[in-house]
């Protein structure tokens, strides 16, 4: 029978040692080893070992102690994780800057072989920017902005319609009897734009007032035009000297065009208070006097006894000043504007231009355009 609490083997049990545990109603746990030597058994004391409940044994670690520990190995390893992208891109980067400094190097290569080429040659490269007027011209800083085309087609066509309002205000669609007096004056604004000298049409026409429109419109529009010669024209002489003295080899040549373009430019920048010169506000007064004489005249048979010749000087006078000043604004625009007639028609047309388009030939650098843009349209009105 196993002894109980920790019982010795007998000395006549044998030399096998033998290992007895007893497991009692506590939690204790005592533990017994004989030896073959029975002498000693009876010599060496037991060692006995206890776990209780409320004490662990010293293989066992606590919960503050298991959470430092992690937390520990976590920092261990995000610095080493760390370290290692580090170097990686530190190692990247190496590469990256050998592989650019061998390019480099060729293209330093490139360049040189380059530059000997170029001095041996000496030719210089033209590439199609630099042959555009702005690059190649050193006036481009004095060039103004452009106006826009609907603030070109506002100011025109408020020009054109207070010519026709003028007309329609003043004058009357009747068929009298045209006086010898009034015949070398009509004469004097034959349009070459009609069919037939005025005096003719006037004879035989139902709607005098589409005639009268136009010849007053062909007289403020040529009156404005750089081309017009400067002692019959609207615009300063510095403005119309060149133009007149060069209408009759005009071309279209790129640089011709160019180079009128920079004498344009250049001359409204060199004048830019030409209107207030004493010398050519004297000659433009004298020469808005003289036209409006002359076309009152011309036409006082058809004009409306409901307005005195005073008041009917006085409007058309205020025309033609403005007609001035859009005259001058429009030679200051660097684009280029054009006022086109359409071909007169037979003489039995039963139409008629009244005014002309407006029409853009030249873009804001002096490039002449491929087709040109109507800015205002032509009226038209019955013979």
């Amino acid at each position: 029978m196993a002894p109980q609490n920790g019982g010795t083997s007998s000395p006549g049990s044998g030399a096998t040692p033998q290992t007895s545990i007893s497991t009692p109603t506590s939690t204790s746990i005592s533990l017994v080893t004989s030896s073959a030597n029975p002498a000693s058994m009876s010599a060496s004391p037991a060692t006995t070992c206890t776990d209780t409940g409320t004490s662990s044994s010293s293989g066992n670690l606590s919960n503050g102690a298991v959470a430092g520990v992690v937390i520990g190995c976590a920092l261990a390893l995000s610095l080493l994780t760390f370290c290692s992208t580090y170097l990686w891109m530190r190692r990247r980067n190496n590469r990256r800057e050998d592989s650019r400094d061998g390019r480099h190097g060729s293209l330093r290569t490139s360049s040189r072989r380059s530059s000997r080429k170029d001095a041996e040659t000496k030719q210089p490269i033209v590439t199609e920017e630099m042959s555009s007027i702005g690059a190649r011209s050193p006036i481009q800083e004095y060039i103004p902005r452009a106006a826009d085309d609907k603030t070109v087609h506002n100011k025109v066509f408020g020009l054109l319609d207070n010519i026709a309002v003028h007309v329609e205000n003043f004058y009357r669609n009747i068929s009298p009897t045209v006086p010898a007096e009034s015949v070398a004056q009509l004469g004097q604004l034959n349009s070459s734009h009609l069919p037939e000298s005025i005096v003719a049409m006037l004879q035989r026409s139902s709607h005098p007032d589409t005639l009268i429109t136009h010849c007053l419109t062909e007289l403020i529009i040529a009156a404005i035009m750089p081309s017009r010669e400067p002692t019959q024209s609207l615009l300063p002489m510095q403005f119309t000297a060149l133009p007149s003295t060069g209408s009759s080899r005009r071309s279209r040549e790129r640089d011709s065009d160019r180079a009128l373009f920079l004498w344009r430019m250049l001359s409204v920048y060199l004048h830019p208070n030409i209107a207030l010169d004493s010398a050519y506000t004297s000659h433009r007064k004298d020469l808005i006097a003289r036209n409006v004489q002359s076309f009152t005249l011309a036409f006082s048979p058809w004009r409306n006894p409901n307005h005195s010749r005073e008041e009917c000087v006085q409007s058309l006078t205020i025309i033609m000043e403005s007609a001035a000043e859009t005259g001058i604004w429009l030679f200051s625009q660097p684009c280029k504007f054009e006022f086109y007639w359409r071909s007169p028609a037979d003489g039995n047309a039963k139409k008629i231009e009244k005014s002309p388009e407006l029409i853009k030939v030249g873009d804001e650098s002096g490039i002449m355009l491929e087709e040109a843009q109507i800015i205002v349209g032509s009226v038209v009105g019955k013979v």
